[in-house]
């Protein structure tokens, strides 16, 4: 178990390690930030003594040396746009996030193991044929896509619940479902199978040949 925990662990450690050099390379390569901080008006002094300020005059490895650096202390910066640091950013928003993954959550729970419940328990039926192929069209819409036609249908044509905003229970009912929609379907599916493999085991049929 521990050979396994510490190969796991390593192979995050790596993952992670990939995903932010990665996310480094491509922000810096796509262009130079300080044309969207300075004003088109800004001469090139104003433009070097930003770069300066932001430590863009250094040579790109120096610049990926110090990011890890930082990295390693925990340390994630501060915005180049909102000039504030990024924990505080993070952690203003944590709340909102931890509320719609909750959210999200649920819906995926309350709906998706129930659905596939009865796929399991009804299955070479019509009912379990139609079920699934909802399953199917859940988990291929993508989250924007059905965000926005719940906003549309639900928002703007029939004005039941608000199309944007934060706050109460009704601000979170739309983007809870959009992102548990995904999640919805892979609970149900999970569930058919497991519930599938249950039913054909011995103990199963002895149950109901008594």
């Amino acid at each position: 178990m521990l050979r396994f925990l510490l190969n796991r662990g390593g192979q995050a450690l790596i993952a992670a390690f990939g995903v932010v050099t990665l996310v480094f390379f491509i922000q810096r390569l796509t262009g130079d930030p300080t044309a969207l901080l300075l004003p088109e008006t800004a001469t090139q002094a104003d433009i070097e003594a930003m770069r300066v300020t932001l430590g863009l005059d250094r040579s790109l490895w120096a610049q990926y040396t110090s990011f890890l650096m930082d990295m390693a202390r925990l340390d994630l910066g501060r915005s180049f746009v909102q000039n504030a640091s990024v924990w505080d950013i993070i952690l203003s928003r944590l709340p909102q996030t931890l509320q719609l993954a909750g959210g999200a959550l649920v819906v995926a729970l309350l709906i998706g193991l129930p659905l596939g419940l009865v796929m399991a328990l009804t299955r070479g039926r019509a009912i379990s044929r139609f079920i699934m192929g909802i399953v199917l069209a859940c988990q291929s819409m993508p989250t924007f896509w059905s965000g926005i036609m719940m906003i549309l249908f639900f928002g703007v044509w029939l004005r039941w619940l608000p199309s944007s905003g934060t706050g109460t229970l009704a601000h979170l009912i739309m983007p809870s479902i959009a992102l548990g929609l995904l999640s919805l379907a892979t609970y149900a599916r999970i569930t058919r199978a497991a519930v599938v493999d249950e039913l054909g085991k011995d103990y199963v049929r002895s149950a109901r040949a008594r």
